[in-house]
């Protein structure tokens, strides 16, 4: 299954139809009507046609991840017509994936996909739309809660008035909120693409991680189980369709999609075995990290948190055989726990 940014297809004039509209053949009749007239009402033909160019071009340079070039093709389209659904969207996905070139790409986001997203009911958005601002949501709910956690670090310092310690407690309590409130928005929108049966696995592992953040292990072990069952059917599509492909282009990007579902596969199983260690289910963490390691044998870390788990199970020889593994491959300096760890693990008596 391609990634979300491959599917995003220009909306048409449907789409902008309320929910009460599509329910009443009279009703979306009119509606439509208005829908095209708001689009292209007072638009000249070479002018429609400007702006369906400016629509297709930024979509690709999306696709293509050349945000910024993206970006001036959405300016000049908005240019025509500011209210343009699509070029919207692509606006806030782009604003988002350059957010770690500017931090304030981030909250432009937001505004941009808040405005978008409140002019429908979300079973009436584009799916694209649905994953980008459920998207951005997440991003602000982590960083709210990360500036809570060193607030709360800054309250047990001793040289603190009681006035600064009540500051700053009160100030991680406005962030955690706002966190939740945000995960909440982004559980709305990855709900719906769910409801919809659209983009599942992207929508699960995002609400496997909202889970995670939250302190949710159930939450996060079902949503974790949901996306391994949706990987593995599109493993298998595609395996199937390179198995009766004739067309070598067609088979190379067949190819790097099955290495993508394999390299995600491998990450949720890593976290899913980190949350069954976290519980003390060690017999399960070593589960998930045995076919992480059968598929990518070079996966230094996951090697140590195996041999924590076997230790945990009083499988001694087996830990001892992954640390030494672990520290066969790993890149991290002597002087780090876990290398220091292992090393003395290792060490006989």
């Amino acid at each position: 299954m391609p990634s979300p940014a491959t599917q995003r297809t220009l909306p048409a004039a449907t789409a902008r139809l309320p929910l009460a509209a599509r329910r009443a053949p009279v009703a979306c009749l009119a509606a439509l009507l208005l829908a095209a007239c708001g689009t292209f009402g007072g638009l000249s033909t070479e002018k429609r046609e400007e702006l369906a160019e400016f629509q297709r071009r930024a979509k690709l340079y999306l696709e293509g991840r050349k945000w910024d070039t993206a970006l001036r093709m959405v300016d000049k389209g908005l240019a025509i017509d500011p209210q343009d659904y699509n070029l919207r969207a692509v606006q806030g996905a782009c604003l988002f994936e350059l957010r770690n070139q500017d931090p304030d790409n981030l909250r432009r986001a937001e505004v941009v996909l808040d405005a978008v997203y409140q002019e429908r009911d979300p079973e009436d958005h584009r799916p694209y739309l649905l994953f980008d601002y459920a998207k951005v949501k997440q991003e602000l709910g982590r960083l709210h809660q990360a500036r809570a956690h060193v607030l709360e670090r800054e309250t047990t310092n001793q040289d603190l008035t009681d006035s600064e310690r009540t500051v700053r407690r009160a100030r991680a309590d406005e962030h955690q909120r706002r966190a939740l409130e945000c995960w909440a928005a982004a559980s709305v929108a990855f709900d719906a693409l769910i409801d919809r049966e659209e983009l599942l696995r992207f929508a699960h592992k995002g609400l496997m991680e909202i889970a995670v953040e939250r302190g949710d292990y159930a939450g996060a072990v079902a949503h974790a189980e949901a996306c391994l069952t949706r990987n593995t059917t599109e493993q298998e599509a595609a395996r199937a369709v390179i198995a009766e492909t004739m067309t070598p282009g067609f088979e190379i990007e067949k190819r790097k999609e099955l290495q993508d579902l394999i390299e995600q596969e491998l990450r949720i199983r890593a976290a899913l075995a980190e949350m069954y260690y976290g519980r003390g289910q060690y017999a399960d963490a070593v589960t998930q990290l045995d076919l992480v390691l059968r598929a990518d044998p070079g996966r230094s870390t996951d090697y140590y948190n195996r041999a924590k788990a076997l230790e945990e199970l009083g499988r001694i020889d087996d830990a001892r055989r992954d640390y030494e593994k672990f520290l066969g491959t790993t890149n991290l300096p002597n002087d780090d726990d876990k290398v220091q760890r292992a090393f003395r693990f290792t060490q006989p008596g």
